[in-house]
């Protein structure tokens, strides 16, 4: 267990030296087909990170079902590499798919990582609830899609509006089945 915590480590640095355009970013990943099943690992060290994101939200009141949400946390994990793999076949980019799904399974864990951050800055009173939207609102809608694509044109090794397309596309499926579940599982409870 504490080699695959120091290979999360590793892995996580690696992941904020690709998102800052920093070069040897490369040499944090193991992209052969045990590195691709080791990514996986991700969603486990991820998970108390989630959990600590869930607090947050639920420490100021917001109605969250813990069940729903890992319902969702486990679709995800199971949704974009089946996405991707559509996209890849498509883009004839097959022999790209195991390095964009190493690097998508650990910029998932940074991602969380950052939103998370940004939550207990807000809880620990350093920031107000203005700074906490904007804030988000920069994740979610211009840090969240740089990253997807920064990994994208790296992993499928194409031009910037081809990531772009490329990274869209199964963020966007992610996004409406999201969507789907929460409203399934509203309409389930009443």
């Amino acid at each position: 267990m504490l080699g695959q915590f120091a290979s999360a480590i590793i892995a996580l640095q690696g992941m904020f030296r690709l998102i800052a355009f920093q070069p040897n970013w490369e040499w944090h990943f193991d992209m052969s087909m045990r590195g691709f099943w080791g990514s996986f690992g991700a969603a486990l060290f991820t998970l108390p990170i989630f959990f600590l994101f869930i607090a947050c939200q639920r420490y100021f009141g917001a109605d969250t079902d813990l069940g729903q949400y890992l319902v969702i946390y486990i679709a995800l994990w199971i949704s974009y590499p089946l996405t991707a793999a559509g996209v890849v076949i498509v883009s004839n980019r097959q022999d790209a798919y195991v390095p964009w799904i190493v690097l998508h399974n650990w910029s998932f864990m940074a991602r969380y990582l950052i939103i998370t951050s940004i939550w207990l800055l807000y809880v620990a009173g350093v920031i107000d609830r203005d700074m906490l939207a904007l804030l988000a609102t920069f994740y979610v809608f211009i840090l969240r899609p740089i990253i997807h694509w920064r990994v994208a044109v790296v992993a499928l090794g194409v031009p910037a509006g081809q990531g772009a397309l490329a990274a869209a596309i199964p963020t966007l499926i992610d996004l409406m089945l999201v969507e789907g579940l929460i409203q399934f599982f509203e309409a389930s409870a009443g």
